[in-house]
């Protein structure tokens, strides 16, 4: 049990009648600042896929790799008849995560008697758990997967994101490598470079390669886990909508995606201000994006995008765009555990009670071709 180091200055006896008959106004319930699930992870749990995993633990995805020629025949012509082997396939593994918590018999008996205390103890720590859970996977979005990060089995998520407003009083334990945990989107969205092999495809392939459009060469690591994943922005010039535009036509090339971009605050002043003279939104995409509470976003229309506000972005990526369509990026969890809950429970023998959550999942990209990303951009 822990106690407050300070005895807080006011005594017993110096409460007036007045205060001390409404107890809610001396004392009300505990206040919780990092309730925050961000605009990325609503997005992709809305539009989460579900598959049925067997004792491998992976998700396959047989994909089409190639098609046959078109000939110019003769007049009198026996036809070619060739042969090809035109699938092969995509697997991702998926991992295993969570969080528990524990308490006793004693806390959860003396915190949940009416008139005795505003505070249900256990409720509390399982939404802490919660908590927990929510502000790691929204830095695990954006993390670029640097194995330097992981020190004594820990990743120090609170550290990472200190320049945040607020940083997430948090950590993730008991991981030794970055393979242990979910892709990330810098992770699913690299162009090839160096050259790495993801989802069991080789980035050599032409199709296997997001399209990236950078101001200056970003950093990228060339060696580790995370091979071609931008680590670092050295500079940055000044983002015009022709940049935009350029990039947009790259990915738009017949197959009609619906783009969506997280934008850091800044990119998103500066292409509000570009692309649309007032807001545009079209009545679907509205009503979907605010029906999941993202109500700072707008509508390249053109281009089929759409461009949202992402307070991540401004603590991680504050240079940079990613853009993807949700069929071809999105949350893939195993069926059994999305999440699997062990409730609250008293261990045998003993007083000691506790309750546990476990998800598997992966962040998956099927299709690379309908993905992509800008980097080293920033407002004038």
């Amino acid at each position: 049990m822990a106690y407050h180091a300070t005895t807080p200055s006011y005594s017993a006896g110096s409460w007036d009648t007045e205060a001390a008959a409404v107890i809610e106004y001396v004392i009300r319930g505990p206040l919780d600042y990092f309730k925050l699930a961000c605009p990325t992870l609503r997005l992709l749990m809305e539009n989460q896929k579900v598959f049925d995993v067997g004792p491998d633990g992976k998700v396959g995805w047989n994909y089409i790799k190639s098609m046959y020629p078109m000939y110019v025949y003769n007049q009198n012509q026996v036809y070619p008849l060739p042969d090809i082997d035109p699938l092969t396939r995509l697997e991702f593994e998926l991992v295993n995560w969570g969080s528990a918590f524990g308490t006793n018999l004693t806390e959860v008996k003396r915190y949940q008697r009416q008139n005795r205390s505003l505070v249900d103890l256990a409720a509390e720590k399982m939404q802490l758990m919660h908590d927990g859970l929510t502000q790691n996977v929204n830095f695990l979005m954006y993390w670029d997967w640097n194995a330097d990060d992981i020190s004594g089995n820990t990743l120090d998520t609170e550290t990472l994101l200190a320049n945040a407003p607020l940083a997430p009083p948090t950590k993730i334990e008991n991981v030794s490598v970055n393979t242990e945990l979910s892709y990330s989107i810098p992770m699913c969205i690299r162009d090839h470079d160096t050259g790495h092999t993801f989802g069991n495809v080789s980035s050599a392939n032409s199709y296997w390669q997001s399209t990236e459009t950078n101001g200056v060469t970003p950093t990228k690591a060339t060696t580790g886990n995370n091979i071609d994943a931008v680590t670092a922005i050295p500079s940055t010039v000044a983002l015009g909508v022709s940049n935009i535009r350029t990039h947009l036509q790259k990915m738009q090339r017949g197959a009609g995606f619906r783009l969506y971009v997280p934008t850091p605050a800044d990119l998103y002043g500066v292409l509000e201000d570009y692309i649309l003279a007032e807001r545009r939104r079209d009545a679907n995409t509205a009503q979907e994006m605010v029906d999941l509470g993202l109500n700072s976003h707008f509508v390249y229309e053109e281009y089929n995008t759409v461009f949202y506000l992402e307070n991540m972005m401004t603590d991680l990526w504050a240079n940079s765009l990613w853009f993807w369509d949700l069929e071809c990026l999105f949350l893939a969890f195993e069926t059994d555990f999305n999440p699997f809950t062990s409730p609250l429970e008293r261990l045998p023998h003993s007083n000691i009670l506790g309750a546990a959550t476990e998800f598997h999942s992966q962040l998956m990209n099927i299709a690379r071709v309908g993905t992509g990303a800008m980097h080293c951009w920033a407002s004038e």
